[in-house]
């Protein structure tokens, strides 16, 4: 399980989930999550390419991030006043948050 550098998120994860993974298993979702990173990179750069905005980022490490729009935004710690009836408002999907 060393080559995997994700390890410590698959961990995070099924603590969460509250389900116990086996070593094999975690490598396969390992690769799976690699082969996602490599996806929707690659769709990122062709809609770059088309300069069309994504509706997501992805990115390897914190750090700088280019030509992000602030707004899009949704800050974990403010995420409780974003959620109405379990769902995640998304401003950019045309969600509003109402003032209780």
């Amino acid at each position: 399980m060393s080559e995997c550098r994700h390890l410590d998120l698959i961990d995070k994860l099924a603590d969460l989930a509250k389900i116990t993974l086996s070593d094999e298993e975690k490598l396969n979702l390992c690769r799976d999550i690699v082969r996602i990173a490599e996806y929707l990179r690659a769709v990122g750069e062709a809609a770059r390419d088309l300069n069309v905005d994504p509706l997501y980022y992805v990115w390897d490490k914190w750090g700088f991030l280019r030509d992000y729009n602030r707004d899009r935004f949704i800050i974990i710690s403010n995420l409780p006043t974003k959620v109405k009836d379990g769902y995640v408002i998304v401003p950019w999907r045309g969600g509003k948050i109402e003032e209780g």
